[in-house]
């Protein structure tokens, strides 16, 4: 129908390697008439085989008429809009026009699958879309990244990706106020949505700009608490990189800076273009909650209870971007730290994966021999770490090489320290994943 409305000709396979469920619907219908008609013909009794095959033969050729006749029936309505949805594709057309009017543009969508709200920042480029998406019941720094196409019929197709991983597919079309249809997971379950344009406007092209950041710091020092925050925050680059990069550091802000188990996490719900608004929120969050942990727990010592975080970009390449976080803090006793990194892809923002086929022999060969060599002997570390001697932090990727960050105590005694050891390309290579070696 949709073929014969649009073109004007139906195609169809009678080819078993082409036995789609369309056409074997059409083929059980067309059975179940000449069944009903074979019937009549019994009941009446109809007899002989040459009578039979002329019957059979004229039954197919009717059947073939009336599904001709159907099928031009529904163009014509199509084409005199008695059919919603194609009237709801020629509003489309009537107020976008083509997807030249929407080159370089930006949208901003708000709205609901099903009961599920979420909203969409999308730009818009030569048929071309990509942005962010985030739903209501989410942190703020949670965003799911999106990319698709658009038609000049309106017709938007739009898939989100977690890590680099299809997670759900929306299928709708976009008119002047509105885009709305079906949202498919990656399971197959199919809900409605719509989504209200709550804005659209030109859209500066990011893609060639160069990736920039400053430098946003809160610190904080009384008589009881010392606390400082800092990171280097995106301020201008590509859309998907800055977004998925702001939302990494939040996302570390709230959730790994020493927060006690028995006390709620801080949830920055602000606004995460503003790098600033956020360290001073988590910054005064942490002043609060370290005060409460001095009062409580200081036994009347003059002592500071002392605590700090910096995320900081410590290795930039045409083709990954690797940022890496340091914490400390000292409560008056034995001081701690944790160090670990995460990469980027500079094309879309998601994080990658670094290596496979780490349970492998040889691998464990390696990096073992690589941290006995960096420790200047195999004295002192534990026996757990020649069983299974990844680190607990995931690898990331700096200067051409992989690096591995061991905390403190994590495989040896405290006097190790931390230990962390880089192996490069042609060492690594035949454990790095296909992504991994392209970006090295």
């Amino acid at each position: 129908m949709e073929a014969s409305a649009k073109y004007g000709f139906v195609c169809v396979h009678k080819n078993e390697e082409y036995d789609t469920p369309l056409l074997a619907g059409l083929r059980n219908v067309i059975k179940k008439k000449l069944g009903k008609e074979r019937s009549v013909s019994s009941e009446t009794g109809v007899a002989g085989k040459r009578n039979h095959d002329g019957l059979k033969i004229l039954l197919w050729s009717i059947a073939l008429v009336l599904v001709i006749v159907g099928l031009f029936v529904v163009s014509e309505n199509m084409a005199n809009n008695n059919d919603l949805a194609i009237a709801a594709d020629t509003t489309a057309v009537d107020s976008i026009e083509s997807t030249a009017s929407l080159n370089n543009q930006e949208l901003v969508l708000k709205g609901a699958i099903s009961n599920i709200g979420y909203s969409m920042k999308l730009h818009i480029s030569g048929g071309e879309v990509e942005g962010t998406e985030h739903y209501d019941s989410q942190p703020a720094e949670s965003l799911v990244y999106i990319n698709g196409f658009i038609d000049d019929s309106g017709t938007m197709q739009l898939y989100e990706y977690d890590q680099g991983k299809e997670t759900g597919h929306f299928m709708g079309v976009l008119s002047e106020d509105m885009y709305s249809g079906t949202w498919s997971s990656s399971s197959g379950k199919k809900l409605s949505f719509s989504a209200k344009v709550m804005s659209m406007q030109a859209y500066e092209e990011d893609s060639q700009k160069p990736f920039s950041t400053y430098r946003p710091r809160f610190k904080k020092e009384t008589s009881e608490v010392n606390v400082e925050v800092g990171f280097d925050y995106p301020s201008s680059g590509p859309i998907l990189l800055v977004e998925s990069i702001r939302g990494y550091i939040a996302e570390v802000l709230n959730k790994n800076f020493w927060w006690s188990d028995n006390r709620a996490k801080p949830k920055y719900n602000g606004n995460l273009a503003d790098g600033q608004a956020l360290a001073n929120y988590i910054g005064q969050f942490k002043v609060k909650t370290l005060t409460q942990d001095y009062r409580k727990d200081n036994m009347g010592l003059d002592i500071l209870y002392d605590e700090n975080i910096m995320i900081n970009n410590i290795c930039e390449t045409d083709t990954y971007i690797t940022y890496e976080t340091s914490m400390s803090g000292c409560h008056g006793g034995v001081g701690w730290s944790e160090t670990f990194g995460r990469t980027f892809s500079k094309k879309d923002g998601h994080k990658i994966k670094i290596l496979k086929n780490t349970n492998s022999t040889n691998f464990m060969q390696l990096l073992i021999q690589t941290v006995v060599n960096e420790v200047g002997g195999s004295e002192g570390l534990n026996d757990s770490f020649f069983q299974s001697p990844m680190s607990e932090a995931e690898p990331y990727l700096v200067n051409g090489a992989v690096k591995f960050f061991y905390q403190k105590y994590e495989i040896g005694p405290g006097a190790l320290g931390e230990i962390q050891v880089l192996i490069y390309k042609n060492d690594i290579l035949p454990y790095l994943t296909d992504e991994a070696k392209k970006l090295l």
